[in-house]
């Protein structure tokens, strides 16, 4: 018993010994400052880039033993100014000792505080950034022996605070301002926390304001499958030329999940909000790595369409009923590819129509349709501009022509019926065309409808080519 006792007290004693060694005497022993000149001269020599500490290399020992960086840049590659690419204020990591014995590696706290990074495309399509890819990837390194790894990997926590990416593409700059993140608890096959936020402006889409993003993200240890809980994404600015500027507040919430080894990625209770406009609904997309496939449903609630057009700047049209395009809603679900998409239950409410049928198109270059729609009522003069008088047009407006353009390059067909039909004051019922186009002529036959007891039969056709 005494020999255990002994042996169990050595045993604390060299852990002691070893936990001092790492978290006192190896920062009292070892100035990190001394290694600056090598650590840029291998940089240089990997890179060809200049690499500046300007700061202090400190440890920080307690809870974690780490090293805390100040003002390092990045350069340039030739060509690219000297302006460096990458500044950080402050950088710091830590590494665990305690979990070391459990042959554990559990990260502290990683840090980056004040960051720009500077990125440039030239006309050419040269970037300063495509010398770096593939730089420290570990290519052609043998792996490493079986058995001699560690069981798991941890990050306590990320935290970004203050970073900043400007993208010069030739003649425009686009920015990306004020980034933060903060991630704690990370580890593959178990869930985290992830939430951040940044400013940006994008002047080719004259869009500009603040996101924020936060989710549950999750992975599986093998690295196969990942995705988000809970996502919530919204973005608060404006978008439009300075002085003509709508403002826009988006948000968006989903689950998200990519399983690598089915090759499928799922959004699931998608639901995006944009003033009181709500769509929601769910995706499947099989065949990630090859020829992506999608399948899903979409779900859009009722909203106000003049109210909305205004809400975004927009100039609502002036109808003859002032109640016209005041009530939509929509339902429907689909399939599809990257050169095909298949609607199908297609339902949308409009003011005091429904309209319901399928569409299914198939080679979105020279496309060929198929569709069977109908119509429970619908009244066109409801929709007539205001200002139009009974019969005529208002003074000063010109009336646009029908262009065969309209009818020209593509193939298939459908059918189109509708109940009743208001036009010019005049009813029709039991409305119904057949249309059929080859790419090069567009024929409507037959043409049926029913007027005050009276029956119309005809067909029309219209030379494209």
């Amino acid at each position: 018993m005494n020999k255990l006792l002994k042996w169990i007290l050595a045993l604390v004693g060299v852990f002691v010994v070893l936990l001092v060694i790492a978290t006192v005497v190896l920062p009292m022993m070892v100035d990190p400052n001394n290694y600056k000149d090598k650590i840029s001269s291998a940089v240089l020599e990997k890179t060809g880039r200049e690499l500046t500490i300007g700061g202090e290399i400190e440890w920080s020992v307690f809870p974690s033993l780490g090293l805390e960086l100040k003002d390092v840049s990045l350069g340039n590659p030739e060509g690219f100014g000297d302006q460096p690419m990458l500044d950080i204020g402050e950088a710091g990591v830590s590494l665990k000792f305690l979990p070391l014995l459990k042959r554990q590696v559990e990260v502290g706290q990683v840090s980056l505080n004040d960051v720009s990074i500077n990125l440039s495309r030239k006309a050419d399509g040269k970037t300063n950034w495509e010398d770096l890819v593939g730089v420290g990837t570990g290519v052609g390194r043998e792996p490493s022996e079986p058995g001699r790894g560690m069981d798991s990997f941890v990050v306590s926590g990320i935290e970004i605070n203050n970073a900043n990416i400007s993208l010069e593409d030739v003649d425009q700059t686009t920015e990306l301002k004020a980034f933060d993140l903060k991630a704690s608890n990370i580890e593959f096959g178990k869930q985290f926390n992830l939430k951040g936020g940044f400013s940006m402006s994008l002047p080719v889409q004259q869009l500009a304001g603040d996101v924020e993003f936060g989710g549950q993200v999750h992975s599986a240890a093998d690295g196969k499958r990942f995705g988000v809980n809970g996502l919530e994404l919204s973005f608060k600015g404006q978008q439009g030329a300075a002085g003509e500027a709508v403002a826009l507040d988006v948000n968006i919430g989903a689950n998200a999940d990519i399983d690598l080894s089915t090759d499928q990625a799922i959004l699931s209770d998608f639901i995006l909000g944009l003033y009181d406009l709500s769509v929601s609904g769910g995706l499947t997309v099989s065949s990630l790595m090859s020829e992506p496939r999608f399948a899903g449903q979409l779900k859009v609630a009722e909203f106000n369409p003049k109210a909305l057009m205004q809400d975004l700047g927009m100039e609502a049209p002036s109808t003859m009923n002032g109640d016209a395009l005041t009530r939509l809603q929509a339902d429907m679900s689909f399939a599809g590819s990257a050169d095909s998409a298949d609607m199908q239950d297609l339902t949308v409410s409009f003011d005091e129509s429904t309209f319901k049928g399928k569409l299914k198109v198939v080679n979105f270059d020279y496309p060929k349709l198929a569709f069977d729609f109908q119509i429970d009522r619908l009244n066109l003069d409801d929709y007539a501009p205001a200002d139009e008088a009974a019969g005529g047009s208002a003074s000063g407006t010109v009336e646009a022509d029908l262009s065969v353009d309209v009818f020209r390059g593509f193939t298939g067909g459908g059918d189109l019926r509708i109940a009743q039909l208001i036009v010019a004051g005049l009813t029709a019922t039991d409305v119904s065309m057949k249309m059929s186009s080859d790419g090069k002529s567009v024929t409507f036959s037959p043409v049926n409808a029913r007027f005050y007891g009276g029956e119309h039969e005809g067909d029309i056709r219209i030379d494209a080519s």
